[in-house]
């Protein structure tokens, strides 16, 4: 069985929207091949609760969603 690791790198807060930076680790289906992604994750958030989320493989397309282009 693989072991799952998710770790969370850096949370950035945009008022009603935070981008979260997650850095994913595990192995495959017999544990042997080594698994390593990282994903950025953008929240919406209206009355303290999470609306909306959706993940981007780069921090460019986070940046983008939210208006913030590098």
């Amino acid at each position: 069985m693989s072991q799952e690791n998710v770790e969370l790198v850096a949370v950035r807060d945009f008022e009603n929207v935070t981008l979260a930076e997650v850095h994913n680790r595990g192995g495959g289906v017999e544990g042997e091949t080594p698994v390593e992604q990282r994903s950025w994750h953008v929240h919406e958030w209206q009355a303290r609760r999470c609306v909306a989320w959706t993940a981007y493989g780069s921090e460019a397309e986070a940046l983008k969603t939210v208006g913030l282009e590098e």
